[in-house]
C-alpha cells in the first residue's frame, strides 16, 4: 500500500527508522509540543522502514499509547542543542532509552486496519484506547513496586545511611544504581547493584 507521507505528516509525527537497525527512531520536543498544541492527544507517531517503498514495515502508535514514555525525564543525554527523545523497537517492545520499562506494540505493526483504502489513517477505537491505557497502567504500578524493593534492600545493605556522607535522614537518601538501569536488564532489581546515596549527591552523578 502507497501512502502519502506529506498529508500524513502534517497531522501526525511521521519518522523514517530502518527495521534492520531495530526502528531506531528519535522524537522531538518542539515537534511533539507543536502537534499536542493542535491536536491534544488526538495524533499518531508513525514509525516506518524508510529502506522500503511498499510501506509495509510500519508502526501507527497513537500519542495516548506511548505519551507516558516520552516524559521529560527521559530526554537523550546525548549532547545536542535540541531536547528529544530517543527510541527503538525490538520484537514489537517498544523502548524509550533512560526509561525503565517498555511497552508491547505489536497491535499497532502493519496493520492494514488503521489505514483506509484512501491511505488515510483511522481512529483507534476508544475499547482500545481504554484496554491500553490498563495495561500501560498496570506495567507502570509494577515497575514502582519493583524500584522501591530495590530501595529498600538496598538502604538495608547500607543501613539507611548515605555510604558516603553518612546522613541517616531516610527521605533524603536515594538507592541509585551503580550501572544504569537501562544498561542491564539483570542487575535491574539486583541490591548489589545499588548504593545509598544523599539526594544532592546522587544529582551530581546523573
Amino acid at each position: 500500500m502507497i501512502v502519502d507521507f506529506n498529508k500524513i505528516s502534517e497531522s501526525n509525527y511521521v519518522r523514517k527508522a530502518s527495521k534492520s537497525n531495530n526502528f531506531w527512531f528519535s522524537i522531538h520536543y518542539t515537534k511533539l509540543l507543536d502537534l499536542k498544541k493542535k491536536y491534544g492527544d488526538n495524533f499518531n507517531i508513525i514509525i516506518y522502514d524508510g529502506d522500503k517503498t511498499d510501506f509495509q514495515d510500519f508502526y501507527i502508535l497513537p500519542y495516548f499509547l506511548v505519551k507516558f514514555l516520552l516524559a521529560e525525564e527521559y530526554f537523550s543525554q546525548d549532547i545536542r542543542p535540541d531536547k528529544r527523545w530517543v527510541g527503538s523497537i525490538t520484537n514489537h517492545r517498544l523502548q524509550i532509552r533512560n526509561c525503565p520499562f517498555d511497552i508491547d506494540v505489536a497491535l499497532y505493526y502493519g496493520n492494514p486496519n488503521l489505514i483506509s483504502n484512501e491511505g488515510k489513517l483511522l481512529q483507534v477505537s476508544e475499547e482500545e484506547q481504554n484496554d491500553y491505557a490498563i495495561q500501560n497502567r498496570i506495567a507502570e504500578v509494577q515497575v514502582r513496586v519493583k524500584q522501591s524493593v530495590f530501595r529498600r534492600n538496598v538502604l538495608l545493605n547500607f543501613k539507611g545511611n548515605c555510604c558516603t556522607s553518612g546522613i541517616k535522614e531516610r527521605e533524603l537518601i536515594v538507592a541509585s544504581h551503580i550501572v544504569p538501569w537501562a544498561a542491564k536488564i539483570e542487575s535491574r532489581l539486583d541490591p548489589s547493584n545499588g548504593i545509598s546515596l544523599f539526594v544532592t549527591y546522587d544529582k551530581l552523578l546523573t
